[in-house]
């Protein structure tokens, strides 16, 4: 009788026991629902996790590509702000060159004198002289070469604002071998002038055309003396007209200057064209290459030709 009563307390116990684990179980506590994305989660778990890391993979990639094309867009801005910094320190300096040249002019740049067959066995002294200032004109210069003990008169010329200019002494006596002519710059007066280069395409515009190097007379035995004949059109394209226009001829062969010469109109007035004739007394070879430079100092009020407004004046 006591086994059998042992036994139905073992079997409350037990009863108990199952129906205390399963009030416990967290899945007596979840809907169908739940339990189906519970289902659908394990099943598909490991998908889940190889699409998050390529989701993870490609924002990172995405953040790399973002990464260099910020970088590379710097470096090429920062390649354009550097040459605008550049340029404008370049300005500055130009600037800078500008105000100390304000106050004083650059010396002229002087060539060596050159020494060219001239006129019937006569020579020509030739300098180049360069202005280097921008707003300095060299309003005159007094000059004169040395030979020896011998020396020229003095010659009165200009320069403008980096004009090239050439310094000439014509048809000066055969010297002897050994001495070598200089160049003496007796005085220069200086004058500042704004924005020439302006000025200077305003009104100088000119056309050189149809240049012809003819030889008149062939040197003989008899007569050693040639005569070469240069004649060229030139047009006044400007809106001024001018008084005795200057024109510079060089006579270069392979690029070395083996003569000059100077010719000057009576006067050329806007868009009129003139044909120039000038006779060389000597013998120029069949290769000789002709430049012809305009040498007008548009700083001078007298070159130009006013026009009649009629009252006779001439303004």
């Amino acid at each position: 009788m006591d086994q059998v009563n042992n036994l139905n307390k073992r079997s409350d116990i037990t009863i108990s026991t199952f129906r205390t684990n399963m009030s416990n179980n967290i899945y007596n506590n979840l809907s169908e629902k739940e339990l189906k994305y519970s289902y659908w989660y394990v099943t598909h778990r490991v998908f889940l996790r190889k699409l998050g890391i390529l989701i993870l993979a490609v924002a990172v990639g995405a953040l790399l590509i973002y990464g260099v094309v910020l970088i590379s867009g710097y470096y090429i801005n920062d390649t354009g702000d550097t040459k605008a910094l550049a340029d404008r320190l370049s300005q500055d300096k130009f600037n800078l060159a500008l105000l100390a040249e304000s106050n004083k002019p650059k010396e002229l740049v002087v060539g060596e004198t050159q020494v060219l067959r001239g006129n019937k066995g006569n020579v020509d002294f030739v300098t180049k002289v360069l202005n280097p200032n921008v707003q300095w004109a060299v309003e005159s210069i007094d000059y004169y070469y040395i030979n020896g003990e011998e020396k020229t008169d003095i010659e009165t010329s200009y320069v403008l604002p980096e004009q090239t200019k050439y310094l000439l002494h014509f048809n000066y006596p055969s010297i002897s071998i050994g001495f070598s002519p200089r160049l003496v710059v007796e005085k220069v007066n200086w004058k500042k002038v704004v924005d020439f280069a302006a000025m200077q395409e305003k009104f100088v515009d000119f056309d050189v055309q149809n240049v012809t190097l003819t030889t008149l007379i062939k040197p003989t035995a008899i007569e050693p003396d040639s005569i070469t004949n240069i004649s060229f059109d030139v047009f006044n394209k400007s809106a001024y007209s001018f008084w005795e226009p200057r024109f510079i001829v060089l006579f270069e062969r392979g690029g070395q200057l083996i003569a000059v010469a100077e010719t000057q109109l009576s006067s050329l007035a806007s868009n009129e064209k003139k044909t120039e004739s000038l006779n060389l007394f000597q013998t120029l070879p069949a290769a000789t290459t002709t430049t012809i430079i305009p040498d007008i100092n548009i700083l001078d009020p007298n070159v130009f030709k006013g026009f009649d407004v009629g009252s006779g004046e001439l303004k």
